[in-house]
């Protein structure tokens, strides 16, 4: 390969998402790979906290990556944009596990250990307290909020979510304050 030629890895950051899912529709492994490998860390961390931290999520991060391969060909750009495609794919694999498995997952689910912004683990009550107030949330004040967390925009989220970008602010917006009332911070300490 000469100088001027580019580095697989430099010709694969330059391929969008969307053509990539394209390539996927068509059979294309290595447009695979590169796909998961840049999503990898967003929707396996979505998995984990919105679903809990049980053995059942890893399952899911194979069911999602299984149902991009099989439904590629079913992805329209005009509808959204790829990651938000791919969230709301782990978004009802989510919702389905629940509904089925609800016994299931009030028994395995263990706290994780919550990390500070400034990289240092909380108080295990803390953590633990925080964990209990995200259990009591309805799943999709949850979904939103780790959704939030994980940096999506309202634009994304929404899509994800099936409503109009206002409707998923404001119930970002609830699903803080109820959150806050669930921690005994009250409204001025909202999160």
């Amino acid at each position: 390969m000469s100088a001027e030629e580019p580095t697989p890895s430099a010709v694969d950051a330059e391929v969008s998402d969307a053509e990539l899912v394209r390539r996927i529709a068509q059979g294309n492994e290595r447009a695979f790979s590169i796909l998961e490998n840049r999503h990898r860390r967003p929707t396996n961390s979505y998995l984990r906290k919105v679903g809990g931290a049980g053995g059942w999520a890893d399952d899911a991060y194979q069911e999602l990556w299984w149902t991009v391969w099989r439904q590629a060909s079913s992805y329209k750009p005009a509808r959204g944009e790829v990651r938000a495609w791919i969230f709301g794919i782990a978004h009802r694999i989510l919702w389905n596990v629940g509904r089925r498995d609800a016994r299931y997952s009030a028994r395995h689910h263990h706290p994780p250990t919550l990390v500070a912004v400034d990289g240092r683990s909380t108080d295990p009550r803390q953590s633990l307290d925080l964990w209990r107030a995200l259990e009591a949330l309805e799943f999709e004040d949850r979904a939103v909020l780790m959704q939030k967390a994980e940096g999506l925009t309202s634009q994304q989220g929404s899509a994800l979510m099936g409503m109009k970008p206002d409707a998923w602010r404001k119930r970002v917006e609830r699903a803080r304050a109820r959150l806050a009332d669930l921690l005994g911070m009250g409204e001025a300490n909202a999160i």
